[in-house]
């Protein structure tokens, strides 16, 4: 009968529509950055007070980015062009663009006052260098605003109190209050002569300046006023309101959502403090996604595009993954595939549940917990085989396999668990997506894995039909012994009887070397200033040109601007954008802005560099300036009051930190570590901190010894290859703990060749599909992410040979050494009449743990 068979395909068919339905649900209303969305630009004029003196743009772009991280903008790009501008690009929601706008221009010193301005303090005076907060109320969000002065607080609150009482009046028979009287007024630049009154007449021809003043009013009532108990912050709720303005009794999700964000920038407002100098803002354009269009609109909501290279290079990779498990495990393969797309679906469902936005890190995230997935997948199967070559049936197999693998599963998804839990907190916002992903997937691999594989595996394997059939799961019948005639296992794998640690010693000095030599041209290059990674062109400077003239001007039109620009051989990367602002002066004055990124700029030989030529400090010719005056004389026979500026344009900063990244990674590995240490003992965790941070190393070193072109962004795939390299440690390991109990007449150098020279396929398989996946993605992914990829293959192949070299050597030797140390009294003896080495030393080198090292 094979009624478990039918129902195994049935369960797969069942397994692939619902992974189906995820995959299209996930990609409905992904919460994309500026990668693979548009983003917005708004460039802002720095002014000083002094106008003959200019402001240091690094100090501008620093605080400009402190603003950025508080309005929790993921994604963003800062640029300083010229000498008296700044860019800065910010991708996300809509709201959190506009805020963006106003929160990089905003510059107030607050004052808290009576309505009658009688008593008043300054923000300095009542709340310090304190910044506010937001917290929540009965589920209402609450901006609280810590006090360092309680007793002019209550001077003013008191004052207020004493307004409020003096300002009831009588009308037919009723005592009426004035509410108002009783309020305190937060104000933004309070000068001298701004009153409540005016602030809320809108008669009054002053009414919008001074409106704009008004930061908040809070209820100078005691209970409404202070936010605990001890008097050491105000506070001010944010109401839950519809789109008439009306506080609703069941608000919506929308309207708690809009509530929420008000509160908080509402306290990003007031944590942004006062600046030393003046931003203006200019205009400000919308830019097609700096990597590729992830998303496209559908008729009620975005869809993923089927079309751009990072889809591409995901389905090549997941159809080769699929043949390469086909061809090592048969039917098998299927499992894999479906246990693996599932766990990869469901970590995506969960990542858009908790609206973090889709980035780089994201794609990183997805990266690891596939190849997360696959191994563990891998690894079951590589179990269930081994039963099988012992003569075991389908059945038996499975079962035992499944067994054996539990706890090695659940060591996988922990170390990967425990490493992203550091790099949440100190790598910066791109690697904090990677962390959450990779977090997510970690628990969702554990879960699919225990569940999904396991009910597929013992549908296929319990069917009576099937014993006798083990090549559906890749195993050849020549390498099964006949248990009827008491043959043992004969068949170990094609590697075996190899030793792949014959030559660690050798390995061991060259990698050792390599990165050695990597630390210390790190070490020199940072002693002499330069940049320890080539950045290739990244960080160059490129050049922009921008038209400011009023929006009736005879030249306001892009066309004519680059057919001027086109005759002087000068070449624009994108055209020109536009954008208008009204002239805050004279409202009936708008002018019009035209901006662009230069792509070429005329030879030295044109005659626009031949004429009215300026020369810089050191004697040369200043290519840009002249080129600006020259369009400038051009140009303002038609229209006298255009102006122009064609600058450099400087990257700031890149968002990923490539240090940052670093030590958040290798203080995960340090974590990992001590869970290894409590899974298999000191020697295999000390071994495997030191030759994943090895690994690492290498892999980071290549870029710096070979001077190969670099990117920020390349780091994140250091993450990858750190993952991987603790999946092999630990597969190594339990192979190593299993041995131990299997053989017992085999000495510890034997153990260690055996252990190796059977993990090798494994590794090697998981080791090979990151390879080629990564390739893929050089070859059919965006070529801003080649370099990150690249570096994700080469840490592959690197990973690979450090493992099945070094690792079994170097917990081998930490072994030898711990059971030489002696305790107290406590003897070290050895067994002289058998080749199997007896050692006990003080580290728990197998820690026992019931229901944990079974």
């Amino acid at each position: 009968m094979r009624r478990r068979f039918i129902a195994f395909l049935l369960m797969c068919v069942t397994a692939l529509m619902g992974i189906v339905t995820g995959v299209i649900t996930s990609t409905k209303n992904l919460n994309t950055g500026m990668e693979f969305s548009s983003s917005t630009t708004f460039v802002y004029q720095i002014e000083n007070e002094n106008e003959e003196s200019l402001v240091d743009l690094d100090v501008v772009s620093k605080e400009m980015e402190r603003r950025l991280k508080m309005a929790d903008a993921a994604f963003y790009n800062i640029e300083k062009e010229g000498e008296d501008q700044i860019r800065v690009t910010v991708g996300g929601e809509e709201a959190t663009v506009q805020h963006v706008k106003l929160l990089m221009a905003y510059n107030a010193d607050f004052t808290l006052a009576t309505i009658d301005g009688e008593v008043q303090y300054t923000g300095d005076e009542l709340f310090g260098d304190e910044e506010a907060y937001v917290d929540y109320v009965n589920q209402y969000p609450v901006v609280v605003f810590p006090i360092v002065d309680s007793t002019k607080m209550e001077i003013i609150r008191n004052h207020a109190q004493d307004l409020l009482a003096n300002s009831s009046s009588t009308g037919e028979g009723e005592q009426e209050t004035n509410e108002d009287a009783g309020l305190l007024v937060l104000w933004a630049d309070k000068e001298e002569g701004d009153d409540y009154d005016t602030a809320i007449d809108s008669s009054n021809p002053d009414y919008e300046k001074i409106q704009a003043k008004v930061f908040l009013t809070f209820n100078s009532e005691e209970e409404n006023l202070y936010y605990d108990d001890k008097h050491e912050a105000i506070a001010k709720t944010v109401s839950y309101s519809d789109s008439e303005g009306n506080e609703p009794s069941n608000p919506t999700k929308d309207e708690v959502s809009a509530a929420c964000v008000q509160a908080k920038q509402v306290a990003n407002f007031f944590n942004a403090g006062s600046l030393d100098y003046e931003v203006k803002y200019l205009y400000q354009s919308i830019n097609e996604p700096s990597v590729e269009n992830l998303v496209v609109l559908g008729s009620n909501s975005l869809y993923i595009n089927y079309k751009s290279g990072i889809v591409i290079a995901s389905l090549v990779g997941f159809i080769f993954a699929g043949l390469f498990l086909a061809i090592n495990y048969k039917v098998g393969s299927i499992v894999a595939l479906l246990s693996s797309a599932g766990t990869f679906v469901t970590t995506i469902l969960l990542y858009n549940g908790l609206s973090v936005e889709f980035g780089l890190g994201t794609i990183i995230g997805l990266f690891i917990i596939a190849i997360l997935a696959i191994f563990t997948n891998v690894v079951i199967f590589e179990k269930v085989k081994d039963e099988l070559h012992k003569g075991r049936t389908l059945k038996k197999a499975n079962t035992e396999g499944q067994k054996r693998a539990n706890f090695l599963v659940v060591d996988l998804s922990v170390t990967l668990l425990v490493l992203s839990f550091l790099s949440f907190f100190i790598g910066g916002t791109v690697l904090r997506e990677l962390a959450v992903v990779v977090a997510l997937g970690s628990v969702v691999n554990l879960v699919v894995t225990w569940l999904g594989n396991k009910i597929l595996m013992w549908a296929l394997c319990n069917d009576t039909a099937l014993q006798s059939h083990k090549g559906i799961l890749g195993v050849s019948d020549k390498n099964i012994p006949d248990t009827l005639n008491e043959e043992k296992q004969r068949y170990f794998g094609d590697h075996d009887g190899k030793d792949f640690t014959k030559h660690s010693k050798l390995i061991g000095g060259i990698t050792g070397g390599l990165g050695l030599a990597a630390v210390i041209v790190t070490i020199v290059f940072g002693a002499i200033n330069k940049p320890v990674f080539n950045y290739g062109s990244e960080y160059d400077a490129t050049y922009r040109i921008q038209f400011k003239m009023e929006n009736d001007s005879d030249l306001a039109e892009a066309a004519t601007l680059i057919s001027v620009l086109d005759s002087h051989d000068i070449k624009l990367e994108n055209g020109l954008t536009f954008d208008e602002l009204v002239d805050e002066d004279d409202k009936d004055v708008v002018y019009a802005y035209y901006s662009g990124a230069i792509k070429k700029l005329p030879s030295e030989d044109n005659a626009i560099l031949s004429s009215n030529v300026i020369y810089d400090t050191n004697g040369d010719v200043d290519v840009l300036a002249t080129i600006q005056e020259n369009l400038l004389l051009e140009l303002s026979t038609t229209d006298s009051e255009i102006e122009i500026k064609v600058s450099n344009v400087y990257k700031y900063d890149s968002v990923i930190k490539t240090g940052m990244v670093v030590v958040a990674i290798g203080c995960g590995v340090l974590i990992a570590g001590l869970y290894l240490f409590i899974r298999y003992g000191l020697s295999k965790a000390i071994a495997s901190i030191l030759i994943t941070e090895l690994t690492g190393l290498l892999t980071v070193g290549g870029f710096v010894l070979t001077r190969m072109v670099y990117t920020d962004s390349a780091i994140l795939g250091l993450f990858g290859v750190v993952a991987l390299t603790l999946m092999s440690c630990i597969l190594m390991f339990n192979r190593d703990k299993e041995l131990s109990f299997e053989i017992k007449e085999i000495t510890s150098k034997d153990r260690l060749v055996k252990t190796v020279n059977t993990v090798f396929g494994p590794i090697m398989t998981i080791s090979v599909l990151t390879f080629f996946m990564s390739a893929f993605f050089i070859g059919f992914g965006p070529a801003e992410y080649m370099t990150l990829f690249l570096l994700l293959a080469f840490g592959s192949a690197v990973s690979l040979l450090v493992v099945t070299s070094l690792l079994g050597p170097s917990f081998f030797t930490f072994r030898k050494g711990f059971s030489k140390i002696k305790f107290g009294e406590r003897k070290h003896k050895k067994n002289k009449n058998t080749n199997n080495e007896q050692h006990k030393s003080a580290e728990p080198e197998e820690a026992i743990f019931i229901g944990i090292n079974d």
